[in-house]
């Protein structure tokens, strides 16, 4: 199965990656850790589908939420600001969100296995003086 993937980059483009055999099946709106470049990065899930039009595709490597964190009808909206204003989805997915809670994520990886992949998201809140 393959996932569609948003990541919070200047690209008007998804990213198809493998979605792990043995995993539940994937939910939009669901968070991943994904292998993008020489980074890791985290991303949304925003579509599914059978298979890709690529040859080889990268493997998700980590589920960051159980639930989704953003539901259908925001997806579609926020894919509807991004073609209307000519920008990333990632871009606006994270506009989105709360203010005070960002999409991003720190990985720490110890040895070279997925296994030992350990994931922590960092929230910002700002107070209001």
């Amino acid at each position: 199965m393959i996932v569609e993937i948003a990541l919070v980059i200047p690209l008007r483009q998804v990213f198809d990656y493998q979605w792990p055999t043995g995993w539940n099946g994937p939910k939009l709106g669901q968070r991943v850790l994904v292998p993008f470049r020489r980074q890791k990065k985290c991303g949304l899930i925003v579509g599914v589908k059978e298979k890709s039009e690529f040859d080889s595709v990268r493997q998700v490597l980590a589920l960051l939420d159980e639930h989704p964190i953003i539901d259908k009808e925001l997806l579609d909206l926020t894919r509807w600001v991004a073609d209307y204003y000519f920008c990333g989805w990632g871009e606006v997915l994270q506009a989105a969100l709360p203010e005070d809670w960002e999409f991003i994520c720190k990985v720490n990886i110890r040895g070279d296995s997925r296994d030992q992949i350990r994931t922590q998201i960092y929230q910002r809140n700002f107070l209001a003086c």
